[in-house]
């Protein structure tokens, strides 16, 4: 028998019978099982599954590469005259995402590491004590300036994490 469980973002397959690993079960952060990227589309009040790519682990894709590829399937029928924003987890903050996104010409808020570092040399941990939310910085990689922002995330342990932000937009 095979069970299915929604587990946080990803979906966890579990065989307990079978001893030999499955193809499809991976380890992404801690987490085994089923590591799915996918893309919805919100619409108001509506949000729909649009597509989803399975990551199949180290020498395939990235689940940034899947990401990419899935955001070209969006038809430009469904983002005509309207204001496209793509948010994102911090595993998706890589160059060539952004780039992709900003070929498109829609906006981007994506969460990035707090060791990113910026073109100056500092890394984003040092905006903390030193800047500004909402100042414009230069990304290591990236030509076109960010508004960052940060928040303190409540962990389950009761444990404050410094999290970080970015967008296209200058709010």
């Amino acid at each position: 028998m095979t069970t299915l469980e929604k587990c946080g973002k990803y979906l966890h397959l579990s065989n307990p019978t079978k001893t030999e690993p499955d193809p499809w079960v991976r380890i992404l952060n801690g987490k085994r099982g089923l590591q799915l990227v996918v893309l919805y589309l919100v619409y108001g009040e509506w949000r729909v599954p649009w597509r989803f790519r399975v990551w199949r682990g180290k020498r395939y894709p990235s689940p940034s590469d899947l990401a990419c590829k899935l955001l070209g399937t969006v038809p430009k029928q469904l983002t005509q005259g309207t204001t496209v924003i793509v948010l994102a987890d911090t595993e998706f903050s890589t160059v060539k995402f952004f780039h992709a996104v900003r070929a498109k010409s829609w906006r981007i808020d994506v969460g990035v590491r707090n060791n990113r570092h910026l073109q100056d040399g500092r890394t984003d941990k040092k905006l903390y004590r030193n800047s500004k939310r909402g100042q414009q910085v230069l990304l290591e990689g990236l030509a076109n300036p960010l508004t960052v922002s940060w928040f303190w995330l409540k962990r389950a342990d009761s444990k404050r994490e410094l999290r970080f932000v970015v967008s296209s937009y200058p709010y």
